[in-house]
């Protein structure tokens, strides 16, 4: 008899009995305390300040809140060396979430550009087969993660030579290394990245076709101010794109007590005070932003959710991590349980992406 190992010959699956055993206490700890944080998150929720729902001009959170929150944005700095480890860096979760987001632009990029030439033809009287150079930013871009992803994806497109990308952010040590990693891998002629914040935009007037801002509006405590000047640098017909938090408590639950404060510290997937719940944005209030700032919402706000993998998906799962311990997965217990999808408007909870035209 062979007790080191037993096989499941159905599904072609050998798992050593021996270090399974040895081992089967870290399964056994870890399922009282995955769900210890359930029950915890679950009589935990945020305490915050009044909101009148009704009334959004008076809304705390279009208000300018540097001296109120806690979120700590000095964090993209400090870490900076950081930014493209996607095992076990502190940005390790934007590396997991970062594609169904480029999904979600590309789209409405491709919607755009239809409707660009569209519009053209309407002028010119006939539909052009090119198209004119565009000028997409990428605001907060941090060290071009999305940024580079989706540079590869416009360029797999479109003709490299209409399209130039522009990748904007606060932190110089994020931007050093989004200057490096792009040379890297061969995009450095195709991007270029500037240190400037939100409420200063680098760009002329009128003169960006397509202005992101992903995973960035709930970091910044003048919203107002920052709305104003992405108004000012989107030439009219220009789009604005975007994806944020909403403030509700299956966010709170996601990107607070999972994300970054979990009981299980390796897997959370970011330092300490990188968000700030009172910081997340409803969608009633980027409507008031965008009717403040001459933006046309598109259409209904689409969802980013955490689709939960099967039973057995996620058992294997935590068989590797806790059994085999073959490191940290990259988007943290988010990737243990499931992956990120798009949905439909009434159907998200946490996060929420959108597009408006500006007027």
């Amino acid at each position: 008899l062979n007790v080191s190992c037993f096989h499941l010959h159905n599904n072609h699956l050998r798992i050593p009995l021996l270090p399974l055993l040895h081992n089967m206490s870290y399964l056994w700890i870890s399922i009282p305390i995955l769900l210890s944080t359930l029950l915890y998150v679950y009589f935990s929720p945020p305490k915050l300040p009044e909101v009148e729902l009704h009334n959004f001009k008076d809304s705390y959170r279009l208000k300018n809140l540097t001296h109120q929150t806690t979120i700590d944005n000095e964090i993209y700095e400090k870490y900076a060396s950081q930014w493209w480890d996607t095992t076990n860096g502190d940005f390790s979760g934007l590396h997991y979430i970062t594609p169904v987001r480029v999904d979600y632009f590309m789209q409405e990029i491709d919607k755009w550009i239809q409707s660009e030439k569209a519009r053209e033809a309407s002028v010119a009287g006939k539909l052009k087969s090119d198209m004119r150079e565009i000028v997409v930013a990428d605001v907060g871009c941090g060290a071009g993660i999305l940024t580079e992803q989706l540079t590869k994806r416009l360029l797999k497109k479109y003709d490299s030579n209409k399209i130039q990308v522009i990748g904007v952010d606060p932190s110089p040590g994020a931007i050093e290394q989004a200057r490096m990693h792009a040379r890297e891998v061969g995009l450095a002629s195709h991007i270029s990245f500037d240190v400037a914040g939100g409420e200063k935009l680098p760009m002329r007037s009128h003169s960006v076709d397509v202005l992101i801002m992903s995973d960035v509006l709930e970091h910044i405590a003048d919203v107002r101010s920052v709305m104003k000047e992405v108004s000012r640098v989107l030439r009219p017909g220009g789009v604005f794109l975007f994806d944020t938090m909403d403030r509700s408590w299956t966010a709170y639950v996601l990107f607070i007590r999972l994300a970054q404060q979990n009981i299980i510290p390796s897997l959370a997937v970011c330092p300490p005070n990188t968000h700030d719940y009172q910081m997340f944005i409803k969608p009633e209030e980027m409507d008031q932003l965008f009717d403040e700032n001459g933006l046309q919402r598109q259409h209904e706000y689409t969802g980013i959710m955490l689709k939960l993998f099967n039973l057995r998906t996620i058992l294997h799962n935590l068989f590797k991590f806790f059994i085999k311990r073959e490191g940290k997965p990259s988007g943290g217990v988010a990737a243990i349980i499931g992956k990120f999808v798009l949905v439909d408007s009434n159907k998200f909870k946490a996060s929420y992406a959108g597009s408006a035209i500006k007027l």
